[in-house]
């Protein structure tokens, strides 16, 4: 969680305001919005690391989708990566295809435009992380 003065100053950072004009409007040096802005950021990239360990420990399978990859060739990597674990499903194929055409970007519904990371857990639930992991 972030306080509340963190929070304001990532939202007024994230609005275009240089870290000199958010201090000036909290009243405190530009060191201390850069500190601030640092030490969220390394925690934020520190628990998304976190994350991906959990996924990884507790998935059947990771199966990396490719930029460029077809949605079509996406699902059957997605459905054989689950298949070799043993993992039945909760998603019909066709859900499966939705989820990447809409999380990959996929370009005139065909090519994914980013790489997707599908996270498959034993009970056969997807979690799908966006581009480029740690």
């Amino acid at each position: 969680m972030l306080t509340r003065r963190q929070e304001e100053i990532l939202r007024l950072r994230a609005r275009g305001l240089s870290q000199t004009a958010v201090s000036r409007m909290l009243r405190t040096t530009r060191e201390n919005v850069a500190l601030i802005e640092r030490r969220v950021r390394r925690r934020a990239w520190r628990s998304l690391e976190l994350l991906i360990s959990y996924l990884r420990a507790v998935s059947a399978t990771t199966v990396t989708l490719e930029k460029g990859v077809t949605v079509r060739e996406a699902m059957r990597m997605v459905m054989d990566g689950a298949d070799r674990s043993g993992v039945k499903l909760t998603v019909t194929s066709t859900e499966l295809g939705e989820v990447i055409r809409v999380l990959g970007l996929a370009v005139d519904g065909e090519r994914l435009g980013r790489r997707l990371y599908v996270f498959v857990g034993y009970n056969g639930n997807l979690t799908v992380l966006i581009g480029e992991l740690p």
